[in-house]
């Protein structure tokens, strides 16, 4: 909870604020029964119509009053969890923002949905409802257990002999209701990453004819959901009437021992109705704690939750760097890296060394899963790589300032992602203000403003989630364009062209080398037509760098850019004689 103080800390003046409110609520709302103990005595030794107009107003005036302190205190603390709940979830997503990517490949997207829906939800409310009723408690019990003790010290001792049962039994349900709650908050993340996988699978599962399988299965996650929860309101169940049947308890020992004090005349019948009016002032509150008790252990659980993704700490360094701030030219160095996602896991990348000199067009190929993807990703610092492994212009990459870098680099990954938003705005992603000139420019590199032009609103379009109303080529071509727009001095492809055609491939290619002159360009394909005429090919095989050099050169080394060019040749075969055979 030491990272919840710091957020209630700024609202500390608005929670002193609903205190004082609350304390000047209960103030006036222990008046009441005081003058209703004084009017029933008075009006008991002689009624008058003074005296009948009188008591009543001081009732209703000392109950608006109340009212009044009651909306002022409701309006600082609720609004106030409200205001926290805000800033909270405001620093959970830009810390999201800054993770490395090693911590998204363990974490589920329906976990973090759940942490910034559900989790925080129960945090604000212990924060406002939870903390008012806490507040309203001690308050009450602190104003009027004195009075109590001014009507009657052996009936205030008589009517408190419950309350030793009920903290006991509070404090030996927490634990087994923190428990109880740390698996309900779980199952509800299952939950939320069923729907979402579901929904983003969509396709897939229309496809597949699985939406009745999806169904059962869904059902299944809710029914375990429904168990968990039925096990918290069996327990809740269990602590709210026995705190009642304690409470209740107290209430008829009471009223047997105050009626007797009545009978012998130790106590005025004013006074016995006060102090009942009183103890049901604490009936309330008291029957609140259990509910307050459990509310507390479902946000503690929830902050453990959300204090797991604030204590993960990106691992790609600082946002400024420690020695770097000029600008990137593009040369780049790799020595002896090698690389694993886990310390338990075997090596993805062995002992790569290489030199990809500035404005040089470099393609990257080799067998799936051999490491191209690891490698390009280590080039843009998406995960941590050990000091004086990656140089970009002499300079160690961990010492760069971190947006500098990024800036600077121009990124087409394999999975393409386009947001829910205009075409224009996806291309420009990133830029604070594009004219159109410069997106119809670079949308004619990436070979897409014919198709852009063939939308009713053009650049305007708005595209659906992850851009559903374009084509695997399209989406492509769009964020080549995205990539090439902000004029990077590394741009990186990561098989950014699979989807489209060979002549468009080629094209889109050819224009990149023309207007990305001086740009170092790194390109990772599986067509050998694409990677011919690149400055250099780079071969990586099961982690290690086997080879690199012109198109002619590999050839000549009959290596596994040899093999992968013979395959090539087979498929230019086939595919004249497919030709050959539908049009003779």
């Amino acid at each position: 909870m030491v990272r919840l103080k710091r957020y209630i800390k700024p609202y500390i003046l608005r929670y002193i604020t609903g205190f004082v409110s609350l304390i000047l609520t209960n103030a006036f709302a222990l008046c009441v029964p005081w003058l209703l103990k004084n009017a029933i005595d008075d009006l008991k030794a002689e009624i008058t119509y003074e005296k009948l107009v009188l008591y009543p107003a001081m009732i209703v005036g000392a109950t608006a009053i109340q009212g009044i302190f009651r909306y002022l205190s409701r309006q600082s603390m609720l609004k106030t969890s409200h205001m926290i709940q805000y800033d909270i979830l405001n620093d959970f997503f830009g810390h999201l923002l800054i993770l490395p990517m090693s911590f998204y490949d363990k974490r589920r997207t329906g976990d973090l949905i759940s942490l910034a829906t559900n989790d925080l939800k129960s945090v604000r409310m212990m924060l406002g409802i939870g903390v008012l009723n806490i507040l309203n408690t001690i308050i009450l019990l602190t104003f009027t257990a004195p009075l109590l003790v001014m009507i009657d010290l052996r009936l205030t001792l008589t009517a408190l002999l419950p309350f030793p049962l009920i903290a006991i039994f509070v404090k030996r349900y927490s634990s087994v209701l923190h428990k109880a709650y740390m698996k309900v908050q779980q199952e509800f993340a299952n939950i939320n990453t069923r729907v979402h996988e579901s929904v983003s699978g969509i396709r897939v599962i229309k496809t597949y004819v699985r939406g009745g399988d999806e169904i059962k299965d869904f059902n299944e996650l809710c029914d375990g959901y429904m168990k968990k929860n039925m096990k918290v309101v069996k327990l809740w169940g269990t602590i709210l009437p026995l705190v009642e049947a304690l409470a209740g308890v107290g209430t008829l020992i009471v009223l047997w021992v105050g009626g007797r004090a009545v009978i012998t005349g130790r106590l005025t019948i004013g006074e016995f109705v006060a102090f009942n009016a009183y103890l049901a002032m604490l009936f309330w509150p008291m029957i609140a704690l259990g509910w307050v008790i459990t509310l507390y252990q479902r946000s503690r659980v929830s902050m453990e939750r959300l204090n797991k993704v604030f204590d993960a700490h990106s691992d790609t360094g600082a946002a400024t760097g420690d020695d770097s701030t000029h600008p990137i030219d593009g040369d780049i160095k790799i020595d002896r890296l090698t690389f694993s996602y886990d310390e338990a896991a075997p090596p993805v990348l062995k002992d790569i060394s290489l030199h990809i000199k500035k404005g040089e067009k470099v393609a990257i190929v080799g067998p799936t899963g051999s490491g191209k993807t690891t490698l390009l990703n280590l080039l843009a610092r998406l995960y941590k790589v050990a000091d004086g492994r990656i140089f970009v212009d002499d300079i160690d990459i961990n010492k760069i300032d971190l947006h500098l870098l990024r800036r600077s680099i121009g990124f087409v990954p394999q999975d393409t992602f386009l947001f829910s938003d205009t075409i224009g705005e996806n291309i420009a992603f990133g830029m604070e203000a594009v004219e159109v000139e410069e997106l119809r420019k670079y949308a004619e590199v990436s070979d897409l403003l014919e198709n852009v032009e063939e939308f009713p609103k053009n650049f305007d379009t708005y595209l659906g989630e992850r851009g559903v109303n374009l084509s695997g080529g399209q989406k492509q071509r769009a964020t080549i364009s995205r990539a090439i727009i902000k004029e990077p001095k590394i741009l990186i492809l990561d098989d950014a062209t699979s989807n489209v055609d060979a002549h468009t491939e080629e094209n889109i290619i050819g224009r990149l080398k023309s207007v990305m002159k001086g740009c170092t360009i790194i390109m990772v394909s599986h067509r050998i037509a694409t990677v011919m005429n690149f400055d250099r090919i780079i071969v990586i095989k099961d982690g290690e760098l086997e080879d690199t050099g012109t198109h002619e050169q590999l050839i000549r080394k009959r290596g596994t850019y040899y093999k992968m060019y013979e395959l090539h040749l087979l498929y230019q075969e086939l595919d004249s004689k497919q030709i050959a055979v539908r049009d003779p």
